[in-house]
């Protein structure tokens, strides 16, 4: 697809239905001509289609489609943003974009709210780089006629410099957007990929990038709610600084992740996940998954266009600043480089002295939207991050986790169970709204369990008291099984004890077990699935509060009768981890360089 026709015609259309109008489109006509206000027009567009582009691959061969937008309906709203006489309406132009594509009920379409949000960016977008355009001025402040009827030639020439630029810029993102057949899409960050050589291996920017839909999928993203307050927090700060970072704080459990995978998601934040690929051992792989979307979304050189990305250079400390600096030479108006990323206390260091080795500087609208515990974090930037504490016991939580229960309340599998024990639904948010004390991984699991009919008859009095009297309840019932001492409680500490994902060999040499196979694959894979991040034929705990509670850290809340199975467990993990040290001892036999190769082997 050849970018410019669609430019120009775009421009035409825009520019005649001006000319219906008196006044501002004859005032700059005497002053410069239409066809230098036509060219700035298409450069905006080319730049806006550029960033578009970016963020919206999977829209930019439909949306960008020259039939929709020179279309009597379109151009008026286009027009719009010239004169500045009103602010197109993005609903209004998905449901035209909608009824374009021949949907006879454009509000009942399910791509609707997608389509909105990707047309007020683009309108955004295109305001922004609108407002850039000196031969445009004109058209909303009469007073830049005299400055640009006396420097016309000069004008004239660096329009078509820049139209030239910026055609170029769209252009590239055409024939990777255009022909998805010899690209790959990534799912969840909509990024187009192309392809990459690794150390003399062939492989593709999308076998880097760590997709983040497990992590969709573990936290139930599609149940989210709520967090209007958080989010106007998050703008009110990427609007008010030209570059930053916004440090989200809070215990376990409190929905710091939801959070940041909802941004995501809805926002196509470029991320990293620790919980995907944590500790030091994990730091390669963040930068490589970073690298690959800054690469692939920015098409930075040469890297792009030469189609090669050595691991060395993606994990050396200063390659993603430099990338970051160059993908913000990109950036049109308006446009805001945002990454995420989400547990930095679960993260390693990086050989720069920063967790996961983040920059310690920020180029101009760049920013980073990260989240951790209230623990010590090795992280210098500039600018220093703003912290944004999130709590439990916080009112606009508090307020989020009865909006999100009323619903629950609501559901068929959940009336039947009320409706069963007289309960009404104003004492059902009220007494998990306690129980909880705003905990959301404690309503997680909770809800499941009730959705699933795994605590019926419903005792809602008899529920556990927090996300500690959970882990408590949950694997007290495990501690009441034959199998307890012979196989799952040495498993537990092996998965307690061990700092990253592990394989199932591994595991269970730690844990000193002569168990089948397919044993403890269904206790992993199966009946323990919803504790466990399990990728590639490795497993650990995914959440730092339960390998808490079994290392005997989080003990608050805990009745009498559960403070024995903290305390068994505890030990049982310091054995594990001693076993461990001597398992790596024996096999370096004194060559502390065999032992750095034996932990990178795992």
């Amino acid at each position: 697809m050849t970018m410019e026709p669609l430019f120009a015609a775009l421009a035409e259309a825009v520019f005649s239905s001006l000319l219906q109008e008196s006044g501002l489109a004859e005032r700059t006509r005497a002053a410069l001509g239409l066809d230098p206000t036509r060219r700035a027009f298409q450069t905006a567009l080319a730049r806006a289609y550029t960033v578009f582009a970016r963020h919206y691959p999977e829209w930019t061969t439909t949306l960008f489609d020259q039939p929709f937008l020179t279309s009597p309906t379109v151009v008026p709203l286009l027009a719009e943003l010239l004169t500045r006489r009103g602010q197109p309406d993005p609903a209004h132009l998905a449901r035209l974009f909608a009824a374009h594509l021949g949907h006879s009920d454009p509000d009942r379409w399910e791509r609707r709210g997608d389509a909105t949000r990707a047309a007020a960016d683009f309108l955004r977008w295109l305001e922004g780089e609108l407002a850039r355009q000196d031969a445009l001025q004109p058209l909303y402040d009469s007073r830049a006629l005299e400055r640009i009827a006396g420097n016309t030639e000069a004008i004239l020439r660096k329009l078509e410099e820049n139209f030239a630029k910026a055609l170029t810029e769209a252009q590239r993102y055409v024939q990777v957007a255009d022909s998805v057949s010899h690209s790959a899409i990534v799912t969840g960050d909509y990024n187009t990929v192309t392809q990459v050589f690794l150390s003399g291996d062939y492989a593709s920017l999308s076998d880097l990038y760590l997709s983040p839909e497990p992590v969709f999928h573990r936290v139930r993203l599609e149940e989210f709610s709520g967090r209007d307050w958080l989010t106007s927090q998050l703008d009110c700060f990427l609007s008010e600084h030209d570059c930053g970072v916004w440090l989200l704080v809070g215990e376990a459990g409190v929905g710091k992740t939801t959070f940041l995978a909802h941004l995501v998601r809805e926002r196509r934040y470029l991320h990293f996940f620790a919980e995907q690929a944590p500790g030091e051992a994990g730091v390669t792989r963040a930068l490589q998954s970073l690298a690959a979307q800054l690469v692939s979304r920015y098409r930075l050189e040469p890297y792009a266009s030469h189609e090669r990305l050595s691991p060395t250079l993606a994990a050396a400390p200063d390659f993603l600043e430099r990338l970051l600096y160059q993908a913000a030479n990109h950036l049109t108006a308006g446009e805001k480089l945002v990454i995420v990323v989400d547990a930095l206390d679960e993260a390693g260091l990086g050989s720069n002295g920063n967790v996961l080795g983040l920059p310690k500087s920020l180029p101009p609208g760049v920013f980073l939207v990260l989240s951790q515990r209230p623990v010590s974090v090795p992280l210098r930037t500039f600018p220093y991050p703003t912290p944004v504490h999130l709590a439990s016991n916080d009112l606009h939580n508090l307020a989020d986790v009865e909006t999100y229960l009323r619903g629950v309340a609501r559901r068929p599998a959940v009336v039947g169970q009320l409706g069963a024990r007289g309960y009404s639904e104003d004492r059902f948010v009220q007494v998990l709204k306690e129980k909880s004390a705003g905990n959301w991984m404690y309503l997680s699991f909770i809800v499941q369990e009730i959705q699933q009919g795994r605590r019926s008859p419903l005792d809602l009095e008899g529920l556990p008291l927090g996300l500690v009297g959970y882990y408590a309840e949950y694997w007290g019932r495990w501690r009441r099984q034959p199998e307890w001492h012979r196989l799952y409680a040495p498993l537990l500490a092996a998965l307690a004890a061990a700092r990253e994902a592990t394989s199932l060999e591994q595991l269970r040499r730690w844990a000193g077990l002569d168990v089948e196979e397919y044993r403890l694959k269904r206790l992993l894979q199966e009946e323990w699935a919803a504790f466990l991040f399990a990728s590639e034929g490795r497993y650990r705990l995914y959440h730092a509060s339960l390998q808490d509670f079994f290392r005997g850290v989080i003990a608050e809340s805990l009745t009498p009768a559960d403070r024995p199975l903290v305390e068994e467990m505890a030990e049982r993990t310091r054995q594990v981890n001693h076993r461990i040290a001597e398992i790596y001892q024996q096999g370096a036999t004194g060559d502390w360089m065999r032992l750095v190769l034996m932990q990178e082997s795992r």
